[in-house]
């Protein structure tokens, strides 16, 4: 057969021609590699929450107690305020805040104010008076409350009102008074709260305080002048003849202290107040309820 031709052809030419070599490879065969174990999936790493950047202004805001919501307020609309006040050597009760736990006291050691129910702290409401107090505080070192001190407390405020003191006359007279009675008072501060709700809070000389939930930063700060000795005596317990209650007006209800009154005059009642401006316009809210005075100006967004 061909096919048989042709092998034997093949094989006679391998075996006769000594030209018709097998030659070597030249490469060398490669060690085949060991696979290699495939590597188990990493888990994805879950995201974490943005931090808001520290910053000296932000830690000073957290020092004096105040709410992330109150913080970023003030840092978005009045910079400028929080700066020049973080720059001064000396706040007005600058040495309660933060306020500490210490601060808190249990109701069996207090000796509660007739229609008075007073109850332990929870933390509910420890966290709702640190924010009033901060806001106090700040209101109370702010440039506003300096220039209306200067302007107005020397023509409402009667001396009668707090005949054991005499009234300063102007903020930096104030202030100097403010922080040397904390000071002689040991900076000792002692807060109780309540069940009760009478819609009336208590200060009484040498820093101590009983208050119900909720109180606001106006009436906390009325009630922190008598802390320090301040007093509206029968006759002279007006809205701003005395100095608890000009602080409270000229932080809550009117800045122009001259005009608080309706029908003129110092010594109206509250319920006779003559509301000042409200801060109701972008960018503050439009919320009327705290929009008035200086915590509108500076709180109400």
């Amino acid at each position: 057969m061909k096919m048989a031709l042709t092998i034997s052809s093949a094989l006679f030419l391998v075996a006769c021609n000594d030209s018709f070599k097998q030659i070597a490879p030249t490469t060398t065969p490669t060690t085949p590699t060991t696979p290699t174990t495939p590597t188990t999936p990493t888990t994805p790493t879950t995201p974490t929450t943005p931090t808001t950047p520290t910053t000296p202004t932000r830690t000073f805001l957290t020092n004096l107690g105040m709410s992330n919501k109150d913080i970023t307020s003030l840092l978005t609309y009045n910079m400028a305020e929080v700066t020049t006040m973080m720059n001064k050597t000396q706040l007005i009760f600058g040495n309660a805040v933060p306020l500490k736990d210490a601060f808190f006291k249990k109701a069996s050691t207090g000796t509660a104010p007739s229609g008075y129910a007073l109850i332990d702290w929870s933390a509910t409401e420890k966290e709702k008076f640190k924010e009033s107090f901060a806001r106090m505080v700040f209101l109370i070192n702010s440039s506003k409350f300096e220039s209306l001190y200067n302007t107005h407390a020397n023509i409402t405020v009667e001396p009668q009102s707090s005949p054991l003191i005499m009234i300063p006359q102007n903020y930096t007279e104030f202030k100097s008074y403010v922080i040397k009675k904390t000071t002689d008072y040991g900076e000792n501060y002692s807060f109780y709260t309540s069940s009760s709700t009478t819609g009336i809070a208590w200060g009484q000389s040498g820093l101590t305080m009983f208050s119900e939930s909720g109180i606001g930063s106006p009436l906390l700060t009325h009630e922190m002048m008598h802390t320090v000795d301040f007093d509206h005596k029968p006759g002279y317990d007006g809205a701003i003849n005395n100095i608890p209650y000009f602080v409270q007006t000229i932080i809550a209800y009117n800045e122009d202290a001259t005009n608080a009154c309706r029908g003129g005059g110092y010594s109206c009642k509250l319920k006779d107040i003559n509301f000042g401006v409200s801060y109701t316009s972008p960018p503050h809210s439009n919320a009327y309820t705290l929009s008035y005075a200086l915590r509108g100006f500076y709180f109400n967004y």
